[in-house]
């Protein structure tokens, strides 16, 4: 059973912490797991009170994932990733049912600091893991709640997993794997923009799922965290294909159609048939509803065929093949 990332717009108001523990009940006992709503409430009150302390608005509570694998998150407009401090040098943090208190803590800057410390310490003992991505507008803190407060954590499930994704990550050059390779200039000419835009947002929601699911449930899926080491891999050849300057300058055009100059590692055609193979097996999660990602359409699995296809031709010193030309389940006609 997928979940709809249902979401919560929350105002910025030391009620809304109530609210945003309520909720997250609600939706766990909806999707029938009683046993995570202790663990979501304890959770989902640290983060909020801790977005609202920190964070510029808006502040957004959403939960995803499965019933088998369910995730709260919290996105704020707050680039700084969570800091957690060791639990022993954290006093107690306010109650978050005590409005008075948490007003008090909101305008104490000493207090706040504190509070965030021993905060992500009741959210890291709350969850099976968790962590932050630092995204282009903000940042989403996540967990995923466990059936009881867990005790004895490692030092890195304390810490949680913090990294940049998305628009965070645009632009950035090739991989350090790759940095020293010979890269080759390659021309795409008449690009659909509306297909290459869905190709880019499939990517990146599948790359972060993917990763998602590879931290909280390494063991139990072993090709997630598979899934996603040769998602790393095929960013360090393709990077630019799918968040470089070029893509991003297309994106925001309002042309229908792109001529793209990517520069990729002159080896990079050994990498799409591999891609491919990932991107269908990716399918298979996603139709089998570990992943609230949607399974792609066959406009979408035509044109990935055709765009990476032609990236690693034209590495190869292969001509061109116009997306009009490209196959039967070909949606566009070149310019």
């Amino acid at each position: 059973m997928s979940l709809d990332g249902s979401a919560l717009a929350l105002e910025p108001a030391p009620r809304s912490v109530q609210r945003a523990r309520r909720w997250v009940a609600e939706v766990c006992r909806s999707a029938g797991r009683e046993d995570l709503v202790e663990s979501a409430e304890a959770g989902t009150s640290e983060l909020v009170t801790n977005a609202l302390l920190h964070a510029p608005g808006p502040i957004d509570l959403r939960v995803s994932g499965t019933a088998e694998h369910l995730r709260i998150e919290v996105h704020d407009a707050s680039r700084v990733p969570p800091r957690p401090q060791p639990a022993h040098r954290a006093p107690p943090a306010p109650d978050p049912d005590d409005l008075d208190a948490l007003l008090a803590s909101l305008d104490d800057s000493l207090s706040t600091v504190s509070t965030v410390g021993r905060g992500l310490h009741i959210v890291a003992t709350s969850a099976l893991a968790w962590g932050a991505e630092i995204t282009g507008d903000g940042k989403v803190v996540w967990f995923e709640p466990a059936p009881g407060l867990r005790e004895d954590l490692t030092e890195a499930e304390l810490a949680g997993s913090v990294y940049a994704t998305g628009e965070a990550s645009a632009g950035a050059a090739v991989d350090p794997r790759s940095a020293g390779a010979e890269l080759l200039e390659v021309r795409l000419v008449g690009v659909p923009v509306d297909r290459l835009a869905a190709f880019r947002r499939h990517h990146l929601e599948l790359r972060r799922e993917l990763r998602l699911l590879a931290l909280a449930h390494a063991s139990d899926y072993p090709q997630a965290e598979r899934l996603s080491a040769l998602f790393a891999d095929f960013e360090a050849d393709f990077g630019p294909a799918v968040s470089g300057p070029e893509v991003t300058s297309a994106l925001r055009s309002a042309a229908p159609y792109a001529d793209l100059v990517l520069r990729v590692p002159a080896d990079a055609s050994s990498s799409v048939d591999t891609m491919l193979r990932l991107l269908d097996l990716a399918d298979e999660f996603c139709r089998a509803a570990r992943l609230l990602t949607l399974a792609r359409s066959d406009a979408d699995v035509a044109f990935a065929q055709w765009f990476l296809g032609e990236i690693g031709a034209r590495a190869g010193g292969r001509p061109a093949t116009p997306w009009g030309d490209a196959g039967p389940d070909a949606r566009y006609s070149s310019p």
